[in-house]
């Protein structure tokens, strides 16, 4: 939170090196996307990172599919406000 640009490049660096998309790593993408004011990059990855996560997740995968989904709503809204 305290250098957007410098959490990009360290998230852009996990999910090349990660091998496969990950979603925890696309959150945080998104959320360093918004802090920089590219809210249609933030919506693309948070949405790519809850279709990652299944409808019937549990565990912790259900907490970060419920964080995600906030976060996209907040968005989307008519008001919205950035993702923390």
């Amino acid at each position: 939170l305290r250098d957007p640009a410098r959490a990009l490049s360290f998230v852009r660096r996990a999910l090349e090196r990660a091998g496969a998309p990950n979603p925890v790593y696309l959150h945080t993408l998104g959320s360093a996307q918004v802090l920089l004011g590219r809210r249609a990059e933030a919506i693309q990855a948070l949405e790519q990172a809850l279709a990652l996560l299944p409808a019937t997740a549990t565990g912790p995968a259900l907490g970060i599919r419920r964080q995600i989904e906030t976060d996209l709503a907040r968005l989307k809204g008519p008001t919205a406000t950035p993702v923390r």
